[in-house]
């Protein structure tokens, strides 16, 4: 199979931060300033995008001051992710808040994003409605969350047309269950909004944790609309997001995740989402970066034409056989 050579790697920002957690809520490490984190991402050949936080990394009262500090390190503002979710207030929600000046401060917090992202030429703005979703049975309003979520979704996308805005849908966490807690769910919602900068981030965890198929997922999304904007990679036990090393467990899904990623044409960054708690930041997101190389680099292997025989076929045991000389040799 021939591959994309000029793949784009990024990672969070938080790679190199402090990892704080519900139980060590201050953090693993030490906290560390964005140019700190900056100039730890040039110590990783290839890593060249950054996925920022909205608020504490980037805000429109420093975003002056950010944009010169990629420019110093010759890095890309991947995503900036909006901060709808972080704060007490948002404890029943943000833009399905029963309470109209949370939702207001939600949206606040979100144009300031994309105005963050237009000062330092950062393409997509990420949602993560972390705090919209529900507990209990007979606690809200289902019909109205689902309306104020397209609502509003609607006017992020026209706040600035110019700037993606890209929903990171996930079933759990912080709340029991969120509302764009799938593939199907956040599509359908932004297939309502109808508005063409509005897409879905695929982080690969939250869509095990889902119960989904990750590479059935990316096919989806690319059929029904091409609305697949950006991707976080990992992996995780599928109990809990648990941020793991690229391929760590499920290899095999995700060079098929890869396969399919290259297969339908993303060209946007694969952003490591990643925690390194209790491992060394630098080393450790070298392996990830040299992980993602060497699995894209395995995709090679493969024959195509043999696939597409066997995808007629539906045939198991020669899928098996790929695998397995693709893999072993």
């Amino acid at each position: 199979m021939k591959i994309s050579k000029d793949v784009k790697i990024g990672a969070t920002s938080s790679i190199f931060g402090g990892h704080p957690d519900r139980y060590v809520t201050g953090g693993y490490k030490d906290a560390k300033p964005l140019e700190y984190r900056l100039e730890m991402f040039t110590k990783v050949q290839d890593l060249k995008g950054v996925d920022l936080g909205g608020g504490y990394d980037v805000n429109i009262n420093n975003a002056a001051e950010v944009k010169v500090l990629f420019k110093k390190f010759g890095l890309t503002p991947a995503a900036i992710t909006a901060d709808i979710y972080g704060d007490r207030m948002f404890f029943l929600g943000s833009v399905c808040s029963p309470d109209g000046e949370v939702r207001k401060v939600a949206w606040e917090r979100v144009k300031d994003a994309i105005d963050s992202a237009v000062v330092i030429d950062c393409k997509l703005v990420n949602l993560w409605f972390g705090q919209d979703g529900y507990d209990y049975p007979f606690q809200v309003d289902y019909l109205d969350s689902f309306k104020r979520l397209v609502e509003f979704l609607k006017s992020a996308a026209d706040y600035n047309p110019e700037i993606d805005i890209a929903i990171e849908y996930k079933a759990l966490e912080p709340r029991k269950r969120l509302f764009m807690s799938t593939a199907a769910v956040a599509l359908t919602i932004i297939k309502e909004a109808d508005r063409p900068n509005l897409g879905i981030i695929l982080d690969n965890g939250h869509a095990w944790n889902a119960g989904e198929n990750i590479s059935e997922m990316v096919a989806f999304l690319k059929l029904f609309g091409d609305r697949l904007k950006y991707i976080h990679i990992n992996d995780n036990y599928k109990l809990w997001d648990d941020d793991m090393a690229v391929g760590s467990i499920h290899l095999v899904e995700t060079l098929e995740f890869l396969f399919w990623l290259e297969r339908t044409g993303y060209d946007g960054f694969y952003t490591l989402d990643i925690d390194a708690s209790r491992e060394d930041a630098l080393s450790f997101t070298r392996e990830n970066v040299a992980m993602l190389k060497k699995l894209r680099g395995v995709l090679e292997r493969l024959n195509e034409s043999e696939l597409e025989s066997i995808f007629k076929r539906n045939d198991s045991v020669e899928s098996l056989r790929i695998i397995r000389e693709t893999l072993i040799k």
